[in-house]
This record gives structure tokens, C-alpha cells and sequence, in this order.
């Protein structure tokens, strides 16, 4: 509720095409992925934004840290085994060393992840992928999406 109150509500008000030739259409209270990928490729995000969707670069810092190791949410599991052999190889106690990490599965309502990909991104035009893009192309470069 916190983020609607904060943000749907102006995101509707701004970005909600009016369906005024049926009268049986329910329309949603929070705004749809369309409308929330339009009010990011239209604002200044490093002036208004909240933690959940600024670019990391601007939230972090990420220059400023030198990594060991970046972990994608692609590439979890392995990532994870990795991070936990690096961590295992620096402990000092062999009767400590880590074993396994955390599991993760990602629901997606029956379908697969890069089904529901492209159904998301078919809602959204080439000019409002372009500047989401380079609203977070240095993200992309980063962290090796690019």
C-alpha cells in the first residue's frame, strides 16, 4: 500500500489510457507494468526515485568498492557455490567450513521466466525500451549486461 499511496496514484493519474467506450472494463487501482516502465523512462531518477528501481550505480557506488566477486540473480546457484568455495577456502577452521547455500526458486505463475519476459516487454514501445535503457546503461555495462 505504502508504494501506491507514494507513487500509483501518480503514475495512474499520469499514464492511464481511460477506457470510455465499455462500461463492463474493471480497471486496475495499481498501475500495470506499462505505466510503470513509462514514469521510469520519463523521470529523473536520480532526483526522484525510491531504492527499488535507481539505477545501482547512482545507489552504490559501485566504483568506489572494489568487488571479489559480483553475483547475478541468473546465475544464483552457481554464483553462490562460488562465493561460499571462496569463502570456505579463506576459513582458518576446517570443522567450520561451509557447505551449501541457499536455494533459490523463482515462481512464475505457471510459464517460464523468459515467457513472461517477453510478455512484458511486448506492452512497452521500441522509444520507451530506448530510454530505459539508457537510463540504466551503465548498470547494464557494470554488470555485465551489456
Amino acid at each position: 500500500m505504502h508504494f501506491y499511496q507514494k507513487y500509483g496514484r501518480k503514475i495512474v493519474a499520469k499514464y492511464r489510457r481511460r477506457v470510455t467506450s465499455r462500461t463492463d472494463v474493471v480497471e486496475r487501482a495499481e498501475p500495470t507494468f506499462e505505466e510503470f516502465a513509462r514514469y521510469l523512462a520519463d523521470t529523473d531518477l536520480s532526483l526522484y526515485a525510491d531504492d527499488h528501481w535507481i539505477p545501482y550505480y547512482l545507489f552504490c557506488t559501485p566504483c568506489l568498492v572494489d568487488y571479489d566477486l559480483i553475483i547475478h540473480f541468473e546465475t544464483l546457484d552457481q554464483d553462490v557455490r562460488l562465493l561460499l568455495q571462496i569463502l570456505s577456502n579463506k576459513n582458518k577452521e576446517p570443522s567450520e567450513k561451509i557447505v551449501d547455500g541457499p536455494e533459490w526458486k523463482h515462481k512464475t505463475a505457471g510459464g517460464r521466466s523468459l515467457e513472461l519476459l517477453h510478455s512484458y516487454y511486448r506492452q512497452l514501445n521500441k522509444s520507451t525500451v530506448q530510454k530505459l535503457f539508457e537510463k540504466y546503461r551503465l548498470d547494464f555495462e557494470l554488470f555485465g549486461y551489456g
